[in-house]
């Protein structure tokens, strides 16, 4: 009889060995997961905020939430854009990405997927830097991780946010944090 038959009761390795799970924290494991992992690692890392010891780029800065308190090291998807570059660049931080500039801070970029956010869900009632940084928010989750549902919020690396912000920024100081979107249930 095969191994793993019904009458077969020969040991067998690995058969019922638990699958080994990294510490949310650790740059292997993908910062930018699913809403359940991410809270998870939010609580284990309260400790990010008001400090940048956690930055591997060099680029970030202190942020107030743990959500925006992550290098775009930390988060696979981003960090790929960078180890995909053909040719091999030597690039310390998502920033400095020969792309970045012209996909995620070029106005012109950014009016362009503007109008296709318009003729999709109509127009946006922002001032003009605050419908810029809306735009270069979601130009960044698109390019990293390709198109994601109305209800799917992925964190934006806080070297990235700083870019942002330092190019379309809110002269009273105070930007929109991080947050989940408000679940509708159905039954109600």
């Amino acid at each position: 009889m095969a191994a793993g038959g019904s009458g077969d009761h020969s040991l067998q390795p690995y058969l019922y060995e638990p699958m080994a799970i990294s510490s949310p924290a650790s740059l292997n494991n993908d910062v930018g997961g699913d809403r359940r992992h991410l809270e998870g690692w939010v609580k284990e890392n309260i400790w990010r905020t008001g400090n940048k010891d956690w930055c591997l780029c060099d680029h970030c800065h202190s942020m107030e939430i743990v959500e925006e308190s992550m290098c775009c090291r930390e988060i696979k998807s981003m960090w790929k854009l960078v180890e995909n570059l053909e040719p091999q660049q030597d690039i310390k931080c998502l920033t400095l990405h020969p792309g970045f500039e012209a996909s995620v801070l070029n106005p012109w970029a950014l009016q362009l997927a503007y109008y296709s956010f318009c003729q999709a869900h109509g127009p946006l009632v922002m001032k003009k830097n605050e419908n810029f940084r809306y735009c270069a928010y979601r130009q960044i989750v698109r390019w990293a991780h390709g198109v994601v549902g109305r209800t799917v919020r992925k964190p934006i690396p806080a070297c990235v946010l700083n870019a942002i912000r330092k190019t379309y920024p809110n002269h009273e100081g105070s930007y929109k944090r991080f947050r989940w979107p408000e679940l509708v249930n159905p039954f109600e």
